[in-house]
């Protein structure tokens, strides 16, 4: 396993849309970065290492992560863990903006 930490950062909506406009895929490309990082075939990172900072629901995010897992396999033929939509929510804190 490799060693190493990592804090990834999706925010696709601030308090301030005038100033800051919304995004469309921050989040879901936050989500493949980690699945990315913790894949026993590229970095192997602990998930235990790696934080996630995003925004939006348990339901959204759990959504989100099961659709980037579906991409992953189709485009890499990347194979993540069962578990991995519900590890995203468990790992995540939102952040303030």
């Amino acid at each position: 396993m490799a060693r190493g930490y990592a804090a990834l950062i999706g925010v696709n909506t601030y308090t301030d849309d005038i100033t800051h406009p919304s995004l469309e895929y921050a989040v879901s490309d936050a989500i493949s970065v980690y699945a990315f990082l913790t894949h026993p075939k590229f970095t192997n990172l602990s998930r235990d290492n790696v934080r996630l900072l995003l925004t939006g629901t348990d339901t959204w995010l759990r959504q989100e992560a099961t659709a980037v897992t579906k991409k992953l396999a189709q485009n890499y033929g990347l194979e993540v863990p069962a578990d991995f939509a519900d590890d995203v929510v468990r790992r995540h804190l939102p952040p303030t903006i």
